[in-house]
């Protein structure tokens, strides 16, 4: 019962996080998308693919900790996946940006 009880705070905890931050990353892309001129268009797409990315990672997390919950002999595994693929999906869209941000065009 323990153990469940605290698979169940490291899932509201940690899988709560990658919703958060998918939410964050639309709203600031639908900022960027609005506010901003049709030059940074780009740039908005970039954070809407980015949101979706991390929904989708969200959405696979969680099916496989609804798996896991069913599954009483693999109580505890670690994310390093999820964090490696994180990190790469990130990195790449953070490279994409600065080179979008490089070759705007001057005012």
């Amino acid at each position: 019962m323990l153990i469940k009880a605290s698979l169940k705070d490291i899932e509201i905890t940690f899988g709560n996080a990658y919703w958060t931050t998918s939410l964050t990353l639309f709203m600031f892309s639908v900022l960027v998308l609005k506010v901003f001129d049709r030059k940074f268009f780009k740039i908005g797409l970039v954070f809407v693919s980015l949101s979706s990315a991390m929904l989708f990672i969200a959405l696979h997390r969680r099916r496989t900790y609804l798996k896991r919950l069913k599954d009483k002999s693999r109580l505890f595994i670690t994310n390093g996946g999820y964090v490696l693929f994180i990190g790469f999906v990130f990195t790449s869209a953070y490279i994409i940006l600065l080179v979008m941000i490089a070759t705007l065009e001057k005012i």
